[in-house]
């Protein structure tokens, strides 16, 4: 079976299946990771009321290596996507192809097919079962490294409905990160794959922004039960990702203790994260691809 990588043991993260409290105030709901989508492979063409993307909006690959050398394919959402990423900044698929490379001592030429155009993983689902691009680079990548989900989860939900909406949230996502997986598993028809499953952290957590992002008024009350509620969601959240990662026996490696603290409770380091709450600036997603590096690479020895 694949392995979890964290900080905290498994049964930490099980336990304590603290109840969402869904708390009195109405508001607007949770951003999407939405850009313009990009110009590459499979992403949907830019609706009228979106500006054209923008280079650090898109996907970059590096080029094509010639000779011996492996292949890494990022799949995901903007935060592999890299958006709103501060200069200089590269997302961290292409950070781990350049870790991945120094541990297997070849090359590792990357394709980053994370697009920022608000991603859910039913759409991923449809494009690595349909798209030929993806197909085509998924059949071929020794490394794949999958992080989706986010939208579906939190953007439909706001703090008055929080406690039911982020449970079913969690609902959307767990069949769509299983058939990504089942199909991946098909395209690579049993050959040696790192397969790196990435979960989400806790950008709300002391952000001075969460109330007007939430939609409510930032009293001691409102963050106190905010906080809570959304860190055991976001408990939740992550284990179910982690335990649909592991019955494919693929690595998943949880980013919320690093971001964290071990105890989930500690607001990400100043530098980390965009305003937002979602996005990593260049020491994330510096901080994402160490993480994932650290799970090793053993299925390509």
């Amino acid at each position: 079976m694949g392995e979890w990588i964290r900080v905290m043991t498994i049964g930490s993260l099980l336990a304590g299946g603290l109840m969402l409290v869904a708390a009195g105030c109405a508001g607007q709901t949770a951003p999407s990771l939405v850009a313009p989508p990009p110009t590459s492979v499979g992403a949907s063409s830019p609706s009228p009321s979106r500006p054209p993307a923008t280079p650090e909006d898109t996907p970059r690959a590096e080029p094509t290596i010639a000779g011996p050398h492996y292949s890494l394919v990022g799949l995901g959402d903007s935060v592999p996507g890299g958006l709103k990423c501060n200069a200089p900044c590269q997302s961290y698929v292409l950070t781990v192809g350049e870790l991945a490379a120094e541990v297997v001592g070849l090359p590792v030429a990357v394709t980053n097919l994370a697009t920022n155009d608000g991603l859910e993983s039913d759409v991923l689902l449809h494009r690595v079962q349909t798209d030929v691009s993806y197909r085509d680079a998924v059949a071929s990548a020794d490394i794949i490294t999958l992080q989706v989900g986010w939208n579906d989860w939190q953007s439909p939900c706001n703090f008055e409905n929080h406690g039911t909406c982020l449970k079913l949230g969690a609902k959307r996502v767990e069949p769509n990160i299983d058939g990504i997986l089942t199909e991946i598993a098909a395209l690579r028809s049993s050959k040696p794959t790192a397969i790196r499953v990435v979960t989400y952290y806790d950008g709300y957590r002391g952000n001075k922004l969460a109330g007007s992002i939430w939609g409510f008024s930032a009293s001691a009350e409102n963050i106190a039960t905010f906080e809570a509620d959304f860190r055991a969601a976001l408990r939740d959240f992550d284990a179910m990702i982690c335990r649909v990662a592991l019955a494919h026996d693929a690595v998943c490696v949880d980013l919320a203790p690093a971001f964290n603290g071990p105890k989930l409770d500690q607001a990400a380091a100043a530098g980390l994260i965009n305003s937002d709450g979602i996005h990593g600036l260049a020491a994330g997603q510096d901080l994402v691809a160490q993480t994932i590096a650290k799970a090793g690479f053993s299925e390509l020895k």
